[in-house]
């Protein structure tokens, strides 16, 4: 069963009304209303049909110009034929339906608390991102508005909105106490607790693991959640460090013991500088007091 069908109870065209779902008018479509037109090719085109919720009418003058250029018999001829693309109200179970696509996520919470009852023809109801509106200062259980199209014949489109309470619940992580800057997140300093969020909305860390060992990039007050862009991984290296490189030329390796001139990550280079000849090289930070360098160190 077509997808429309499902979404739409559609109301039948009036008695004297053709109804159509396409750009175009057909010998087709006129052949529904004067069957005389039965034999005619029915892919003709003849006129361009009427926007939704329009009607077409077209006079006995019309037919008869018609009828000469597929030879057809006159005297069979109705008065006038009509033509209407028919529209009805979308249903509620469409418009959640169309909501919990857009949404993706089966467990979200989805509360449609109204929507647009314009009559609007048969299509698909798509809501997409960006037709959601956002509060500045959004709260768990305040409706959202979502504007969205309903998509029908050929690239055509026709607006719907709706309100609806949407939310994703999770876990995150927040701050038990304040967390000083460039300090070592410890495990007694953090909890979870447990929200919901916007739809689209970046999840924040939501395990324990997440966020011990990390830093603050800038102090996070008691009850603040815990974000991926206030933390850092902590420094592997600081500047005064000791640290043990290897040092790679060809197939070679040595290993020796340098000092840090600056701080660094893993994953970062760091300048060294050989205790024995003060010569300064670079290197990258490889863990906790480890290097390796491709320069040699001598």
């Amino acid at each position: 069963m077509k997808l429309w069908l499902i979404l739409f109870a559609m109301p039948l065209a009036a008695a004297d009304c053709v109804p159509v779902a396409a750009d175009r008018i057909t010998v087709g479509d006129l052949a529904r209303a004067a069957a005389v037109f039965g034999a005619a090719p029915a892919s003709d085109v003849l006129a361009y049909a009427p926007a939704p919720g329009v009607r077409r009418s077209f006079s006995a003058a019309d037919l008869r110009r018609w009828a000469r250029r597929y030879a057809v018999n006159e005297t069979q001829l109705p008065a006038g034929v009509c033509f209407e693309w028919p529209v009805a109200a979308p249903s509620r179970i469409a418009v959640i339906k169309a909501l919990r696509a857009a949404v993706a996520d089966p467990d979200a919470r989805l509360e449609l608390r109204e929507f647009s009852s314009q009559p609007v023809p048969a299509g698909d109801i798509k809501f997409p991102r960006g037709g959601l509106t956002l509060p500045p200062r959004w709260q768990s259980g305040e409706p959202l508005t979502w504007k969205g199209r309903v998509k029908y014949a050929a690239g055509r489109s026709f607006p719907i909105w709706a309100r609806a309470v949407v939310g994703i619940a999770g876990k995150r992580v927040v701050a038990k106490r304040e967390l000083p800057v460039g300090r070592v997140i410890a495990g007694d300093q953090v909890a979870l607790e447990d929200y919901e969020r916007l739809p689209f909305s970046a999840p924040a860390p939501d395990r324990i693991e997440q966020v011990v060992g990390r830093v603050p990039r800038r102090s996070i007050q008691a009850g603040r959640v815990l974000s991926a862009a206030l933390l850092e991984e902590p420094m592997a290296v600081e500047k005064g460090d000791r640290v043990a490189v290897e040092v790679r030329t060809g197939s070679m390796k040595l290993s020796m013991d340098a000092v840090s001139e600056s701080g660094g990550r893993t994953g970062e280079t760091v300048v060294l500088r050989n205790p024995s000849s003060g010569k300064r090289f670079p290197a990258r930070v490889e863990g906790k007091g480890r290097a390796a360098s491709l320069s040699p160190a001598s």
